[in-house]
């Protein structure tokens, strides 16, 4: 597995993250431009191994939910995760000591790195579902009924923010969290599925940031050396 990301890597594991998201998560080239600036300015971000994790360690689980079109058309203001995990480390008086990704496929896989840079903390090699999927409740980490979505927190590209403290279902915390991201302009930076190191090293999909670099760098290879990229992929 991979133990730093560089600017190096970015256009690798963007070609990977979309190969990953089979069709959705949408589009990593805006967030790879972000990477590459916050890799620039605060140097590589440290990958941690989900099978070396403490088993006390404070895990969040990050991404942005909205709609990826909505993504395109209205620029990200840049620190929307970072904000959310602040707020949510507020909320319960705690920090974190490393971000999780909620999905690999398509744009997501660039904004759990950013905020590491950003939080000064690393981001673990591993997500929620090894592709990219369309709602809360079908991540991984909630198959086995001891980790719950809320407490969660969402942040706007202006001041919006909010903290959904509890809910009943990962269902519901879906649907909460759809609605107010829609009410903050179709798409919202997200933190929640506070765990354990523990949790996160037994219930994620390990390796997908390095799987998701491994393809790039293959298809990156395949069209300089003219191989057939769709066979390659396979």
């Amino acid at each position: 597995m991979k133990d730093l990301v560089t600017i190096d890597d970015v256009e690798a594991i963007s070609i990977g993250a979309g190969i990953l998201g089979t069709g959705g998560g949408g589009d990593p080239y805006l967030e790879s431009i972000q990477l590459r600036r916050e890799l620039e300015h605060y140097g590589p971000q440290k990958l941690i191994d989900p099978k070396t994790l403490e088993t006390t360690a404070r895990m969040v689980v990050v991404g942005m939910i909205g709609a990826p079109t909505a993504g395109i058309e209205k620029l990200r203001e840049g620190t929307e995760i970072l904000r959310a995990v602040q707020l949510l480390e507020n909320h319960l008086r705690q920090k974190f000591d490393a971000i999780v990704i909620a999905e690999i496929g398509g744009a997501n896989s660039m904004g759990p790195l950013i905020a590491g840079l950003q939080a000064g903390i690393p981001t673990v090699d591993g997500d929620g579902m090894g592709r990219a999927f369309p709602e809360l409740q079908m991540c991984s980490f909630l198959f086995h009924g001891d980790v719950d979505v809320a407490p969660l927190a969402l942040v706007d590209a202006g001041e919006g923010a909010a903290v959904i403290p509890h809910t009943t279902t990962a269902v519901w915390s879906e649907r909460l969290a759809r609605n107010l991201a829609t009410s903050m302009g179709a798409t919202a930076g997200l933190a929640g599925v506070v765990m354990t190191g523990k949790q996160v090293r037994e219930y994620c999909v390990p390796y997908t940031v390095s799987l998701a670099f491994n393809l790039g760098q293959r298809v990156i290879r395949a069209r300089s050396e003219g191989d057939d990229v769709c066979e390659v992929i396979a």
